[in-house]
């Protein structure tokens, strides 16, 4: 009795082309399913005070089911399920929050724990079967990792992924980030694992970046993405 849809905010091209390249398409045509890109955006307030542009498709929405991929950022060092939920930013909003918040203090990492306050609820399963390590979002290498993790918490489920790689908060902006407002999740000491531990996962050579690069887009870079980005969408 419930409507299913899978929607995605891809950098370049629709939601339905890379569902179509990626062989996901016919799949889920035949349950039914439509694909849709997340866009229609609603101007937002943040907490913090920054208007963001969220798809009125997630805003919508009863329930989300996130699915991120554990993987290696150049960013950020590492990504799971509180980076993922910055594809709700529609399309070059995405970027322009690049442009306007990054590398001023904690404000980009605030931007995207804060995002996650305004969407319905979430429930989060991160794929790190084959993960992404050595460098991301592009342009990384895969690694059988073996891990499956659900939580209803992206904070909870990214502090147990950074326990799996043997990180600590100084290294990853966004855990930082949700450590020093002290959220939930935040303190691996009071995570819970009815099943499988971080101890079961061991990722000997998974490798990250060392330095990260700057979370700003200088206006050149912004100017190119949003030229690159119609073009892919208008051939479809």
């Amino acid at each position: 009795g419930h409507t299913v849809l899978v929607a995605d905010s891809p950098a370049f091209g629709s939601a339905r082309s890379v569902a179509r390249r990626t062989g996901l398409l016919t799949p889920l045509a035949s349950l039914g399913v439509p694909v849709m890109s997340l866009d229609k955006p609603v101007a937002s307030m943040l907490p913090m005070g920054q208007s963001v542009g969220i798809s009125s498709t997630a805003l919508e929405a009863d329930r989300i089911l996130s699915l991120p991929k554990l993987k290696a950022h150049c960013q950020m060092r590492m990504t799971g399920a509180i980076k993922n939920l910055f594809g709700c930013i529609s399309g070059m909003r995405k970027a322009l929050a690049h442009t306007l918040h990054g590398d001023k203090g904690n404000r980009f990492p605030s931007l995207i724990l804060e995002l996650g306050q305004m969407l319905p609820p979430t429930v989060h399963l991160l794929d790190g079967i084959t993960a992404m390590h050595v460098d991301g979002p592009k342009g990384g290498q895969p690694y059988e990792l073996g891990l499956l993790a659900g939580s209803a918490s992206a904070v909870a489920l990214d502090t147990a992924a950074c326990s799996i790689l043997g990180l600590g908060p100084e290294l990853v902006p966004l855990w930082q980030e949700a450590r020093r407002r002290e959220l939930p999740g935040s303190d691996p000491k009071d995570l819970h694992y009815p099943d499988h531990g971080p101890d079961d996962f061991p990722a000997t050579g998974f490798v990250l970046p060392e330095h990260l690069k700057d979370e700003s887009f200088n206006p050149m870079r912004l100017l190119k993405s949003s030229l690159k980005r119609i073009w892919t969408r208008l051939k479809g």
